[in-house]
């Protein structure tokens, strides 16, 4: 690998959303053709209606994305902790676990599925409520969008039917034992009958459209039968589909995506990445949000040669500063940061933006009177300086006109 080519560009109207492009120049210097897999990690969420793109020699590569862990904490208030779960030998543990087998249910097992065509109610509302057996049932809803629940194990699922929603389906996937006692419903038949939770969910994974584009099936059902199992440690009784996913899409996750080059003798070519990003946001100790981004340089040590990296950021006029980086930044211009080395870092790339060049002290007081709601200090500070101003113009004889 001669050399890599980094670019991250924040979007103009987000601070904590940015187009990565990652461009290297690959040379096969053996006297054979190559066929090479690759695995490239990036660090982000998921909730984007773009997806990855890579290319080789100017020509798209199809590729898969697998799950390979999620990122808990922040780099800012546990650096070390951080760089730890990012570490390329645990991605590669994670991406090497065997699809979770879940522990309250069995997803192989026939499960009872309710189901519903919806029609326009005169209120345009279709809730259906139910009790179930909280020690052994859960629920998961498909095709509505919220739910209510009581400690007596009385559960409704509602959404709002509009005219094109006419004539959908929702679904109640009974996880567990069918205790399910309807108890309201504004509809009169709805239909009952026999599944494999597996392959219902499986069917139905298209639902999530491109935020799950080029997601491996399987790793991504496991991840979600993962979820799923979860609601009966977290003792929700049901749980909406879109929900669910979401909420395994919207957390700092690690993904990985798998390709394949192919390289004749002597080939020069150039392979580019690109994809979206988002960062970690935080405000416990600043008025405005600091972003703070990650990408993860320590599997290109897994090349043969490393010839070096160009680094170069471009942040938008709304936090066009940097304060704070893993690695030493040259400061361009206006917003525009770059590096370039001629070897491999020891860490990863981690910077942190923000609207002005440093988080001041009273940028700092702001954000302790905003999470901590000490109004009533912040009062007493203003009456004091009142007071005191009064006190000084008596003694100095300034009166004000």
């Amino acid at each position: 690998m001669e050399r890599e080519e980094l670019t991250i560009e924040i979007e103009e109207n987000s601070s904590a959303t940015a187009l990565v492009t990652a461009r290297y120049i690959l040379t096969n210097m053996a006297d054979e053709n190559l066929t090479v897999p690759l695995v490239f990690p990036y660090l982000s969420n998921d909730l984007w209606d773009f997806a990855p793109v890579i290319e080789w020699g100017g020509e798209r590569v199809d590729y898969s994305v697998f799950a390979a862990g999620a990122v808990a904490g922040d780099y800012l208030a546990e650096p070390e902790e951080f760089l730890a779960q990012v570490d390329i030998e645990r991605i590669v543990a994670n991406l090497n676990q065997p699809p979770y087998k879940p522990v309250h249910f069995s997803d192989t097992a026939p499960a009872t599925l309710y189901k519903v065509t919806f029609r326009p109610p005169a209120e345009r509302q279709c809730r259906i409520a139910f009790l179930l057996d909280h020690q052994q049932t859960r629920v998961l809803a498909f095709g509505f969008s919220g739910f209510e629940m009581d400690r007596d194990g009385r559960v409704a699922v509602s959404t709002y039917i509009s005219d094109r929603r006419v004539g959908e389906v929702g679904y109640l996937l009974v996880l567990g034992p069918d205790t399910l006692k309807m108890e309201e419903k504004d509809y009169d038949h709805i239909e009952k009958e026999e599944v494999v939770i597996r392959d219902f969910i499986i069917s139905k994974l298209d639902l999530a459209g491109a935020r799950i584009q080029n997601r491996d099936r399987e790793n991504f059902y496991s991840l979600f039968l993962r979820e799923l199992d979860g609601l009966f440690e977290r003792g929700q009784l049901v749980s909406v589909y879109d929900e669910l996913v979401n909420h395994v899409l919207y957390r700092n996750n690690i993904s990985a995506l798998l390709f394949t080059i192919h390289l004749e003798p002597g080939q020069r070519s150039a392979l580019q990445v690109s994809f979206p990003m988002r960062a970690t946001i935080d405000r416990r100790e600043s008025v405005d949000y600091v972003n703070t981004f990650v990408y993860l340089l320590q599997p290109a040590r897994h090349f043969p040669e490393f010839g070096g990296i160009d680094i170069n950021i471009k942040l938008n006029a709304r936090s066009p500063y940097i304060i704070g980086s893993s690695l030493e930044l040259v400061e361009e211009g206006p917003g525009v940061y770059s590096a370039s080395l001629d070897h491999l870092p020891a860490e990863d790339l981690v910077f942190s933006t923000y609207p002005r060049p440093a988080i001041t002290f009273w940028d700092r007081m702001q954000a302790r009177l905003l999470s901590r709601g000490d109004l009533i200090i912040f009062i007493f500070f203003v009456a004091a300086f009142l007071y005191l101003r009064s006190v000084w113009k008596r003694a100095t004889g300034t009166i004000d006109n």
